[in-house]
């Protein structure tokens, strides 16, 4: 007796999503070069570029190092205030501004900590 064991992999597409078609079209060199470099600018290839643009979606360019950077620190201080609301809701009010007090006095003697040190160290 054998038992049946189940495909692996990825599971194939319906006859709807699956690509079969090929379109040839022709332009000018000036055109050509316009396509492609849209597309490379939004990471894209030359047919996955034309694909988005037949279907009429908005096709946006990827952000660029600086935005990452700023997206990740605003996602930080998002984090940082759930957190905060989180606790606020959950404990009350009052702690979370003790807590806050208390991380006020603490960074307070760090920096009066890091400026005796610099201090010390001029001339």
């Amino acid at each position: 007796m054998t038992i049946p064991r189940k495909k692996g992999g990825r599971p194939k597409k319906s006859e709807v999503n699956r690509k079969s078609e090929r379109i040839v079209f022709w332009t000018t060199k000036g055109q050509a070069e316009i396509i492609e470099n849209r597309a490379k600018e939004m990471n894209l290839t030359v047919s996955e570029f034309c694909n988005l643009a037949v279907s009429e979606r908005q096709i946006f360019r990827p952000f660029t190092d600086d935005e990452l950077k700023l997206k990740i620190g605003l996602v930080g201080m998002a984090n940082n205030l759930n957190q905060i609301a989180y606790r606020a809701n959950a404990s009350g009010i009052e702690s979370v501004e003790q807590s806050a007090k208390q991380l006020f006095i603490e960074l307070k003697q760090e920096l009066k900590k890091f400026r005796n040190i610099n201090d010390s160290e001029k001339p």
